[in-house]
């Protein structure tokens, strides 16, 4: 009896070794196909990653030069108050012809979309809060302060860091006081009793540098006269002077001065330099810098071509 042959001629046995081989092809180039493409993801996400990072690295790398160029040319605008001020010195006092004495900002152009805003302040227009008669600490605290208890708490202290300071350079100098209760005006913040905006308000009006007993208002923030004038009515400097009690007025020996200098750049980008330089022709340079800090920026004027060149 004859064979019928299969339904399905063309097919193979299950068994048929070489269809197995060519399932496992297939299988194995799908896998393969899957890999490749896994792989190719991941590379591409790679790049991708490394490209932003490249890119945030240039973003900061850019930044940090502003940065570096904008403290180079708040530094330079230092140089050029205390070139200055060496230039209007005579009979051993300086003088600002250029930037004024009083703390107002005076801008100039250095080029290249750089602006400069530059102010001296002579600190004998200041109270010295290691120095000044205690009667005119007291003013300036309680004309300055809205809490009258706050304010006859804060006297008491620099009192006493005072009469610390005293004993303690007397004893160590043998009977000559050389140690500074204050050696900066940001140790104001340390005494108790002054806050936040206490603080503030008090930091363009005080000094530690000027060793005198009063003040001089020819040169004095506006500020200060406020303070100190009876129920907080504006004086001019010429009715400071004249009202005001004799105890309060000291003409300013001209030596130390508050140099502030912030650069601002056409982009946007600022740094501000605060310097407090000493003015002697004892001494070699013919100044000194006391104190050199990073400063708060405070001009608001944009780095056009309006301003003449410094």
């Amino acid at each position: 009896m004859r064979a019928r042959p299969g339904r399905y001629p063309h097919s193979r046995p299950a068994g048929d070794p070489r269809a197995v081989d060519r399932a496992e092809s297939r299988r194995d180039s799908g896998f393969a196909l899957l890999v490749v493409i896994w792989a190719t993801g991941i590379l591409g996400l790679l790049f991708m990653t490394y490209i932003a990072a490249a890119r945030y690295r240039a973003i900061e790398a850019a930044s940090l030069s502003q940065h570096a160029r904008a403290e180079a040319m708040a530094n330079i605008g230092i140089k050029i108050a205390i070139l200055d001020l060496l230039s209007g010195s005579s009979q051993g006092r300086a003088r600002s012809g250029r930037f004024g004495a009083d703390g107002t900002q005076v801008g100039c152009t250095l080029g290249d979309g750089w602006t400069v805003a530059i102010s001296v302040a002579d600190e004998g227009g200041k109270v010295d809060l290691n120095t000044a008669n205690m009667e005119l600490v007291d003013a300036l605290i309680r004309g300055v302060s809205a809490d009258g208890e706050a304010a006859a708490l804060i006297v008491r202290n620099i009192k006493g860091l005072r009469e610390l300071s005293q004993d303690t350079g007397s004893t160590a100098s043998g009977g000559s006081s050389s140690v500074r209760a204050l050696k900066s005006v940001f140790e104001l913040d340390q005494i108790p009793g002054v806050g936040r905006d206490l603080f503030r308000a008090l930091l363009p009006l005080v000094t530690v540098n000027s060793g005198s007993t009063g003040f001089d208002p020819a040169v004095a923030p506006q500020q200060l006269l406020v303070a100190l004038a009876p129920g907080g009515a504006a004086l001019s400097r010429e009715v400071a002077r004249r009202d005001l009690p004799a105890l309060y007025i000291t003409e300013t020996a001209g030596r130390a001065f508050l140099i502030g200098s912030e650069a601002l750049a056409g982009t946007g980008v600022r740094f501000a330099r605060d310097a407090v330089v000493e003015i002697s022709q004892d001494l070699p340079t013919g100044y000194r810098i006391r104190e050199w800090r990073e400063g708060l920026p405070r001009s608001d004027a944009d780095a056009g071509g309006r301003l003449p060149p410094c």
